[in-house]
């Protein structure tokens, strides 16, 4: 994911989003903490269980997720 493309997720930070990623994993509700910067690139993620740290190069999209109505 390019760095222009990766600045455009900065609306997402906070939010809850589904990650598809090189390979075929998919990541499909974690809260987005945040974004890569330069000196750390990686995209921060809490899954609700745990931290995950993604490359931005292994990051294929990134959307939205609504919360599940209960």
């Amino acid at each position: 994911m390019s760095s222009s493309a990766v600045a455009k997720l900065a609306e997402y930070e906070g939010r809850l989003v589904g990650i598809a990623l090189r390979g075929g994993q998919l990541i499909d509700e974690c809260q987005l903490i945040a974004l890569p910067l330069k000196r750390v690139r990686k995209f921060w993620l809490w899954t609700g269980a745990e931290d995950v740290f993604v490359s931005p190069d292994d990051v294929l999209d990134v959307w939205e997720v609504s919360p599940a109505c209960g």
